[in-house]
């Protein structure tokens, strides 16, 4: 369902705006909060679902900043007010998905390239490497 909006909007890109409030995995810009806010509100309404019986799991860049994590939780708290909330990050995901929780992981996606090496389930800042070149 969520797929057709994507595209019926794409579709009318000559008789619309389309924003990507996402650049190189991370939301920077004031006016790109507010829009990530409405398309997790569209999100929510898609899916029917009643915020505060939710318990949401959400991704994150190893390369986002503290304070991006927490206004994404004073979000989802305050504005949705999910009954929980735990941001993860991609790179640690990965690894989880392999059973494992130590190794090295070597995303390489739309707009960003990283390595990120991953000790006992946390990623090691210091040691992480990207390259603005993918796709």
């Amino acid at each position: 369902m969520l797929q057709a909006f994507g595209n019926a909007a794409y579709q009318n890109k000559s008789t619309h705006t389309l924003y990507n409030p996402i650049k190189r995995s991370i939301i920077r810009e004031a006016e790109d909060w507010d829009r990530m806010e409405k398309i997790w509100d569209h999100i929510f309404k898609e899916l029917n679902l009643e915020t505060k019986n939710v318990n949401l799991l959400m991704t994150d860049s190893p390369f986002a900043e503290k304070t991006d994590r927490q206004r994404m939780a004073e979000i989802m708290f305050d504005k949705f007010r999910v009954k929980s909330f735990q941001i993860i990050n991609t790179a640690a995901l990965a690894m989880y998905s392999t059973g494992k929780v130590s190794g090295l992981v070597v995303e390489s996606g739309e707009a960003l390239t990283y390595c990120a090496p991953i000790f006992e389930g946390y990623a090691l800042p210091h040691a992480m490497m990207k390259l603005e070149v993918a796709g």
